[in-house]
C-alpha cells in the first residue's frame, strides 16, 4: 500500500504518457489477436446489435418526428411522419454528417425547427445546432461547444430558445462550472445572446429552464453540489413578472411543472420516497402547497403532467410500475405492464390523445406502447425483433449485509441451469441512480454459453428513496463494498458458482466499486471488468467536473474526508499480493471521468510484483465516457471485455 502519488505524472498529456500508453496498447493488443473465439463472440454480438432500432415518437399536432436507425448504420436518423401511420421522410442523418453523435433533441412547439445537441467524440463537450424542418437544412445558428453548453427549451413563438453553458474566461479545468442560462433569439449573433437567469450563482450552481406548454410560465431548477434544488417560478402574464423562489431554503431535491392553474412540485422533503405537492396560481400570488401525491411506501420515481391525468411511476421492489391519476376525479388506474422491468422513457403532448412509452427487461428486448388517453387501452407500437431463448428466466433474491440490512439482486440464467456456473455480477451503487432490470443485450451470449449473469442493486442506488442512497455517502462508502461482497459471498454459499468461475463489471462510479473489490476482496472472485473508473479519491476534484460528486464521496480537502478516502482509494490502497485478473478500460477524452484514473492505478498494479494474473488496459479513442457511439467499435468493445472474461475464467465459447 503506498500514499504516494508516484505516477502524478500520468495527469498529463506529455510525450512521455503517450509513450507509456502506447507501450501498454502493444501489450493489450497482443491479447487480443484474432482467435476463433473472440470472432465467435463478436458475430453473436452484431446479430444483438446490428438490427433495425426505432425510437419514442415525440408529436406535435399530428406530426410524429422520430429516430430509427437501420441495420448497418452506427446511429439513428431523423425522421418525420404526418400521421400516425404516414410515411417516414428523412430529415437528419448523423451518419452523413460531420458534426458527430446525436445526443439529444427537441422540437419547438409549432414543429418548424429542431434543435440538436452534438458531440464530436461522444463525450460531454456539446455543440447546439438548429435544423429547419421545412427545408431540411441546418441554420447558421450554432452554440459552440465552449462552456459545455446544453439546449435547454424552446420559447413558445419559436423564434429563440434557452440554453445553459458555464461563463467565459475560465480555465479547462473549470469549464463545467459557473453555469449560466442565456436566451438566443434565431438569425442573431451568439455574440449578443442575452444573460438570462444565474448571474449571482455559485461555482458548482447549475440552472436549467423549461416553460408550460402555452409558454405562460417559466421553471427554472438550480441543482446545488450537494444533491439538492432551488426552484424559481415566473408567469409572464404578471404585471411584475419577476422569478419568485418557491422551495424557499429546504434542503431537498425537487422538480416543478406547472400548467393551467397549478404548479407541481415532485420533492423529497420530508419524504425520502418522495411525493408531488400542488399549489394553484393566482393573480399576483400562489396558493398554498398541498400533498397532492403522497409518499408511499414504494420510491416515486418520475411523473408525467396530461390534461386531466397525472401518469405515476414508482419503483416497487426494483421494477417499474406506472398508474393514471385522474386530476378531477382523483381515482387511479393501474397500466399493467408486461413483466418485471424497467421504464425506457416517456414522450407526450399536453393533451388527452396519447402518450408513448418504452419498456424492457432483462429477458425482454424494448418495446414501445402507445397509450390512448380517451379509451385508457394501451397497444405495441413497435418491438425489437432480437431473438430471444425462450429459456432464460428472470428471478430476484435478496441477502443480508453486514449490517443486517437485505439487498436485492436479480439473477439471469437458463431454465435448466442448475449447476456451478461461470457468473458475472455487475453493480453501481451511487449517485441516487436506480438500476433497474432493464435489457442488456451485451450479456446475452455470456447467459446463452452456460453462464449467470447477476444485477446488484446494492445502497447508493435510488431503488428505494433518499435513505437508500445517502446510507452510503461520504465515510459511509464501506457499507456498499460490504453490500456487493455479501452478494459475492451468497452466491458461492447457494452454489451458483466458485470464486474461480466469479467474474465482477462496473463503470465510472461503479468502476471504483470494482476496483476496491478486487483489492478488498481478492479471493472471492477470479475477474474483474473495470470500465472508466474512479480511482484516485484524493485528487477527483481537480478534474472535469469533478466537484459534483462532493455529496457521495466527499470532499479530499477536508481533513476528516481524506483520511476516510484513503482508507479505500484504489490507486493509493495497491499491495504487494496477487490480485484478480483485471481489464481496466477508459476513453481518450472522456471529460467526465478523466483517464487519468486508469492510467494511475494500472500503473500502480503492473508495478506490483507479486501479481500474476493478467492485467490489461484497454484504450477506447475519439470516444468520450459512454464510448465511441459507433456501432462497430462497440461490437469489438463487448467482444474483447467477454473474451476476456471468458478466457480468464477458463470458458470455452
Amino acid at each position: 500500500m503506498s500514499k504516494a502519488d508516484t505516477y502524478r505524472w500520468l495527469e498529463k498529456d506529455s510525450k512521455r504518457t503517450q509513450q507509456w500508453i502506447r507501450a501498454q496498447e502493444e501489450q493489450t493488443n497482443k491479447y487480443f489477436r484474432d482467435t476463433q473465439s473472440r470472432n465467435i463472440l463478436k458475430k453473436r454480438f452484431k446479430n444483438l446489435l446490428d438490427v433495425d432500432v426505432e425510437l419514442i415518437p415525440v408529436v406535435r399536432d399530428g406530426q410524429y418526428f422520430f429516430r430509427r436507425r437501420k441495420k448497418g448504420e452506427d446511429q439513428a436518423s431523423l425522421f418525420l411522419k404526418h400521421g400516425l401511420k404516414g410515411k417516414p421522410v428523412l430529415l437528419i442523418n448523423p451518419n452523413t454528417l460531420r458534426f458527430g453523435k446525436i445526443q439529444n433533441w427537441c422540437v419547438s412547439k409549432d414543429a418548424k425547427y429542431i434543435a440538436v445537441d452534438f458531440s464530436l467524440v461522444s463525450n460531454d463537450r456539446y455543440v447546439i445546432k438548429i435544423f429547419d424542418v421545412a427545408k431540411k437544412k441546418f441554420l447558421k445558428d450554432t452554440i459552440t461547444s465552449d462552456g459545455y453548453p446544453r439546449f435547454n427549451a424552446w420559447h413558445v413563438s419559436s423564434n429563440g430558445f434557452w440554453y445553459s453553458k458555464g461563463e467565459k474566461g475560465h480555465s479547462i479545468a473549470e469549464e463545467k462550472y459557473f453555469k449560466r442560462i442565456y436566451y438566443h433569439i434565431l438569425g442573431r449573433l451568439i455574440e449578443e445572446d442575452e444573460l438570462f437567469f444565474g448571474k449571482d450563482l455559485v461555482k458548482e450552481d447549475y440552472p436549467s429552464i423549461k416553460c408550460s406548454h402555452d409558454g405562460r410560465y417559466e421553471i427554472v431548477t438550480v441543482h446545488h453540489a450537494l444533491k439538492t434544488t432551488t426552484i424559481y417560478f415566473r408567469d409572464t402574464q404578471n404585471s411584475e413578472s419577476k422569478f419568485i423562489n418557491i422551495t424557499g431554503n429546504i434542503k431537498a431535491l425537487s422538480y416543478a411543472k406547472a400548467e393551467d392553474d397549478y404548479i407541481y412540485l415532485f420533492t423529497d422533503h420530508k419524504a425520502p420516497n418522495s411525493k408531488i405537492l400542488r399549489r394553484k396560481i393566482l393573480k399576483n400570488f400562489l396558493g398554498k402547497w398541498q400533498v397532492f401525491v403522497p409518499e408511499l411506501k414504494f420510491k416515486l420515481e418520475d411523473y408525467i403532467l396530461l390534461k386531466n391525468y397525472l401518469l405515476i411511476e414508482y419503483i416497487e421492489n426494483v421494477s417499474s410500475s406506472i398508474y393514471l391519476l385522474n386530476l378531477k376525479s382523483g381515482k387511479r388506474k393501474n397500466i399493467k405492464l408486461p413483466s418485471c422491468g424497467s421504464m425506457g422513457g416517456y414522450s407526450n403532448e399536453y393533451n388527452d390523445r396519447e402518450l408513448f412509452f418504452s419498456f424492457s427487461s432483462l429477458n425482454v428486448p424494448s418495446s414501445i406502447y402507445r397509450l390512448d388517453l380517451r379509451t385508457l387501452g394501451k397497444k405495441l407500437y413497435w418491438r425489437s425483433k432480437i431473438n430471444l431463448s425462450s429459456a432464460m428466466s428472470l428471478k430476484q433474491e435478496w441477502v443480508i449485509s453486514k449490517d443486517g440490512i437485505r439487498i436485492p439482486f436479480f439473477i439471469l440464467k437458463n431454465k435448466d441451469n442448475n449447476q456451478i456456473s461461470p457468473t458475472l455480477v455487475y453493480a453501481y451503487g451511487g449517485f441516487g441512480f436506480s438500476l433497474l432490470p432493464g435489457f442488456r443485450s451485451s450479456v446475452i451470449p455470456f447467459v446463452e454459453n452456460g453462464g449467470i449473469f447477476v444485477l446488484a442493486n446494492i445502497r447508493g442506488g435510488g431503488e428505494f428513496g433518499k435513505e437508500w442512497h445517502e446510507a452510503i455517502i461520504k465515510n459511509k462508502q464501506h457499507k456498499r463494498f460490504e453490500d456487493f461482497a455479501a452478494i459475492l459471498k451468497h452466491l458461492v454459499d447457494q452454489k451458483y458458482t466458485i470464486p474461480e468461475k466469479l467474474g465482477i463489471w462496473g463503470g465510472s462510479n461503479g468502476g471504483l466499486l470494482m476496483s476496491v473489490m478486487a483489492l478488498r476482496y481478492p479471493n472471492l472472485f477470479r475477474v474483474a471488468l473495470i470500465d472508466v473508473p474512479v480511482t484516485d479519491m484524493l485528487r477527483f476534484q481537480h478534474f472535469h467536473g469533478g466537484r459534483y460528486w462532493f455529496h457521495d464521496y466527499g470532499n479530499p480537502d477536508d481533513k476528516k474526508m481524506r483520511k476516510y478516502l484513503l482508507t479505500y482509494s484504489p490507486y493509493h490502497n495497491v499491495g504487494n499480493e496477487n490480485y484478480p485478473a483485471m481489464m481496466i478500460m477508459t476513453a481518450e477524452h472522456d471529460d467526465r471521468v478523466h483517464p487519468m484514473h486508469s492510467y494511475k492505478l494500472f500503473a500502480a498494479l503492473k508495478a506490483n510484483k507479486k501479481q500474476n494474473n493478467t492485467l490489461l488496459l484497454k484504450i477506447e479513442r475519439q470516444a468520450g465516457h459512454g464510448g465511441s457511439g459507433k456501432l462497430e467499435v462497440t461490437i469489438n468493445k463487448l467482444a474483447d471485455m467477454f473474451y476476456f472474461l471468458c478466457k480468464e475464467l477458463g470458458i470455452k465459447v
